[in-house]
């Protein structure tokens, strides 16, 4: 891939139209193009791990399958740049469940034991989406109402395709790639969550170039909805008795 630079290596679905247009013995016999071994592709496929794998099309057959891009495929470059990404951005798959909590903090907000669901969309520099693009997912650590955080404080993240995987800590990265949309998503759980926001991001794979910060926020009915609280909470404020008597819910230490 390097050999021409990741902007000019052809899709996966252009290396199919070069076998649909030509088929294997015109390509070859009519202007000499090797047939024997598959072409890479700058198609990668998704995948939790850091070892992408990219799709390769053999003109010879127009079959398709997976490799390294250290796997000795033949590599024919575009004349023309495909686009390439320069923006990445999460946000929340449902926009309904980014709320605004505070006057200082907005959050994909949900129950624990409910799913958030995240969304990664990449861009080029004119805001078009720009489709497979790989890149890693990351988070930063758990913290409670009062900021403190909160050590070993796991997440759940399953990707599109059901895979799921844990990330423990603000070290944890995971590799995913964008779809023929220049999105995918993600669904976030924290089945343990004691009422904690975490922050999750992430970065174009070939760049150093970051999205924004996204809290999700797990909370709890052990705690009430106030800034006095120690943890994110939705405990009702009101309990009513089968007789018709309403009590306030326990006060908090101030």
């Amino acid at each position: 891939i390097n050999g021409c630079g990741a902007e000019y290596v052809p899709t996966d679905n252009e290396l199919r139209a070069i076998y649909a247009h030509q088929g294997s013995s015109a390509l070859h016999d009519a202007i000499g193009w090797p047939v024997s071994r598959f072409y890479i592709s700058n198609t990668v496929a998704d995948t939790f791990t850091q070892t992408f794998t990219y799709d390769v099309v053999s003109l010879k057959t127009g079959d398709e399958t997976q490799m390294p891009s250290s796997g000795g495929a033949l590599l024919s470059c575009r004349t023309t740049p495909v686009a390439v990404a320069s923006q990445i951005i999460v946000e929340a798959n449902d926009t309904a469940q980014f709320v605004k909590v505070d006057d200082t903090l907005s959050a994909l907000k949900v129950k624990k034991g409910e799913d958030a669901v995240i969304r990664v969309v990449t861009k080029n520099a004119q805001g078009n989406s720009v489709p497979n693009v790989p890149f890693i997912l990351r988070r930063e650590g758990s913290k409670n109402r009062q900021n403190a955080e909160m050590i070993n404080k796991s997440i759940t993240v399953i990707n599109a395709a059901g895979a799921s995987a844990r990330m423990n800590s603000s070290s944890s990265l995971l590799y995913g790639v964008t779809g023929a949309d220049g999105t995918t998503s993600f669904t976030v759980k924290q089945d343990d969550s004691m009422g904690l926001v975490t922050n999750m991001y992430a970065q174009l794979y070939q760049l150093t170039i970051e999205s924004n910060k996204l809290p999700v926020m797990f909370t709890v009915i052990t705690s009430p909805d106030t800034p006095l609280a120690s943890y994110w909470g939705h405990m009702p404020e009101t309990f009513t008795t089968r007789s018709g008597i309403a009590f306030k819910r326990p006060l908090l230490t101030a």
